[in-house]
């Protein structure tokens, strides 16, 4: 049997490519304090604190969500409670 290997594409940072995060131009990323080429901006690989942002929104999220299923409960229980006062008989 032979066996089957993934192919592997080059990405964009193993080209020592960067994109701008204002413009989009692609450039070549030759030394850590590289600039955009057309607008002049700073180059970076990844974005900034990244990690930190996803864990922002996602607090965000869950204090939102929480906060509405407390202001809210019937939008999440209606349907619920609906239905076992249907079984019950209290429902016509």
């Amino acid at each position: 049997m032979s066996s089957l290997s993934a192919v592997q594409y080059p990405t964009a940072a193993s080209l020592g490519l960067s994109g701008c995060s204002v413009c989009g131009q692609l450039n070549r990323v030759v030394a850590s304090d590289s600039l955009c080429r057309h607008c002049g901006m700073r180059l970076t690989t990844r974005k900034p604190n990244s990690l930190a942002r996803s864990w922002a929104f996602l607090l965000a999220a869950v204090v939102l969500i929480v906060g509405a299923l407390e202001y809210f409960p019937a939008l999440s229980l209606g349907p619920l409670v609906e239905h076992f006062q249907m079984l019950a008989g209290k429902l016509v």
